[in-house]
């Protein structure tokens, strides 16, 4: 079976796609690093361009300044912050009392 690795990275993969489709929506485009080196700094990082500028709007490969995929979220403003891709909202309990029926159809 799968391990605590493979559903982080499934889970990544998901927050990828949010994110690549909202900055899409944006008329931002989410770049990921090419380098395939684990000791590169910026391996695994990502940038924001501005489709029709060319500009890069946040983060910056090939620095320290690229940011991880929690960071872009949170640029991009989603919900999905450090540690909420696990967590997800908690409903707001029921109010107590007593249980209402339909109503009751008759003589009024």
């Amino acid at each position: 079976m799968g391990n605590d690795t493979d559903t982080d990275t499934a889970t990544d993969k998901v927050l990828e796609n949010r994110c690549r489709r909202v900055a899409d929506r944006r008329g931002l485009a989410l770049v990921k690093s090419r380098r395939r080196d684990r000791q590169a700094i910026d391996y695994g990082r990502f940038h924001l361009v501005d489709v029709w500028t060319n500009t890069i709007v946040a983060g910056e490969l090939n620095s320290p300044r690229a940011l991880t995929l929690e960071e872009v979220a949170a640029y991009l403003g989603l919900d999905d912050g450090p540690g909420s891709r696990t967590q997800k909202a908690e409903k707001p309990e029921k109010a107590t009392g007593t249980k209402r029926g339909p109503r009751a159809k008759g003589k009024g």
